[in-house]
């Protein structure tokens, strides 16, 4: 994962996916990010899990720079370190939470349930990023993320 994150950075300077607006790469993002752990469901080999773990990287890699600027997009410019701070904070309960409820899936559900419980989290993401977007009126020209389009 690490090796797709710094071997891929250079990717993300190409046109093709530079220009991706924001809600288009975010939902690549969640894409790419199920397609990858779904396909964790089903490996049982080194080689499957190496080629599942670069797509969910890869995934990671477009999410993670437009997900931090799409927050700070959305804050009012005196409050864009108390909404980063917030987002901060969600990742840091996620952390403490995602163990305790990963290994009671992982216990009772098996192996491949965990990863398909993840991978239908990233489709449902894909699915209501937009949803949520547009009901919140983030579709707005003028206020984009990372300088790639409309944020929403």
């Amino acid at each position: 994962s690490a090796l797709t994150i710094i071997a891929g950075q250079p990717l993300l300077r190409l046109r093709l996916l530079s220009r991706l607006s924001t809600p288009v790469a975010l939902v690549a993002a969640y894409l790419l990010l199920a397609a990858g752990l779904a396909g964790n469901a089903t490996a049982h080999t080194l080689p499957a899990f190496a080629i599942w773990t670069v797509c969910w990287s890869a995934g990671d890699l477009l999410l993670m720079g437009r997900a931090y600027a799409l927050v700070a997009d959305l804050a009012p410019p005196a409050a864009t370190g108390r909404y980063l701070a917030a987002y901060g904070t969600c990742w840091g309960l996620a952390a403490v939470a995602a163990p305790v409820v990963g290994t009671q899936l992982l216990q009772y559900a098996g192996p491949a349930w965990l990863w398909c419980v993840l991978a239908a989290t990233c489709c449902l993401l894909a699915v209501a990023h937009p949803a949520i977007a547009r009901s919140a009126g983030l579709s707005r020209p003028e206020r984009t993320a990372l300088g790639a389009g409309p944020v929403g």
